[in-house]
This record gives structure tokens, C-alpha cells and sequence, in this order.
């Protein structure tokens, strides 16, 4: 038997909801991300030493976003009005600046 920091927390990747009232919460992104977590162990597992390709269909999750993620949808269009706290963003030193005639990336 492999000691218990070995084994697999789950074996079946598979996740059945029944959501509704007084049930399971509706599939979300976090859900996801968990169930990809556990197919990842799972494939490591099996096929040591392998590269998996994983596709995503993107109506299991459909504008599944980070909470500070950078969305038009969240923006204010005007001075005063409710915003989400988002990651501040800093453009290093060592960031060149364009090569002429080509676009600023």
C-alpha cells in the first residue's frame, strides 16, 4: 500500500451535481478548477512522464473570469460609481519600447 502522501485524493474524475434549490450549487468555475485539479493528479498518475493536452468546451464555465480580472462589463463610465478592486499593473524598466514600424504589444 503507497504511504498517504502517494495515494490519489480522488480516483474518478467525474462530478455529478443536482443543482437546484436546497442542492448543489450551480457548476461554476471554481468547480472546475477543482475537477481539473484531481483529472491532472489523476493523469500524472497513470501516464508518467507524458504530455496530456487538455480542450475545454467554454460553456462549462461560460465568462468564468477571476474575481480581479479586467472586464469592460465591470468598468465605470462615469467618476463615482462602484469598481472592483483589480490588480495593479507595472510596466518594468527592462520593458523596450516598440521597434519602428511595429505595433506597441
Amino acid at each position: 500500500m503507497l504511504p498517504e502522501a502517494e495515494r490519489l485524493k480522488v480516483t474518478d474524475a467525474r462530478k455529478i451535481i443536482y443543482p437546484g434549490k436546497n442542492h448543489d450549487a450551480w457548476w461554476d468555475l471554481n468547480q472546475l478548477i477543482e475537477q481539473t485539479k484531481h483529472a491532472v493528479d489523476i493523469f500524472e498518475y497513470l501516464q508518467p512522464n507524458k504530455v496530456g493536452i487538455w480542450l475545454f468546451d467554454c460553456s462549462s464555465a461560460h465568462e468564468g473570469l477571476a474575481a480581479d480580472a479586467l472586464n469592460v462589463n465591470n468598468m465605470n463610465v462615469n467618476p463615482g460609481g462602484k469598481q472592483k478592486l483589480m490588480h495593479t499593473t507595472i510596466i518594468p524598466i527592462s520593458n523596450p519600447p516598440p521597434k519602428p514600424g511595429c505595433p506597441d504589444t
